[in-house]
């Protein structure tokens, strides 16, 4: 059962991306000679994004934070394709 925190005054959503460079995408896709073994190690969940005219790989990790309370009341990580509105339901 979740604590009520209806009477909160005030909260905030974060939408934090992985900042990666140019070199480090070009990691990320994995060569096709790979033996298996390491292409488990490899993240293949990880997508694309744009923000501010950048273009960025990874995660997106959402936070519904109360403020009065300092703490975190619900999250949702997704891939950084995933646009803040399709989650933000969830979130509230």
């Amino acid at each position: 059962m979740r604590p009520d925190f209806s009477n909160s005054r005030a909260s905030f959503r974060d939408a934090s991306v992985q900042h990666n460079h140019k070199a480090e995408n070009e990691q990320i896709k994995t060569p096709q000679d790979w033996p298996e073994a390491k292409g488990r190690q490899k993240d293949t969940e990880a997508r694309f994004t744009k923000k501010r005219k950048k273009t960025l790989f990874g995660y997106k990790n959402r936070a519904n934070v109360d403020v009065q309370h300092k703490l975190i009341r619900d999250h949702e990580v997704t891939d950084a394709s995933v646009h803040d509105s399709q989650v933000f339901e969830e979130l509230c």
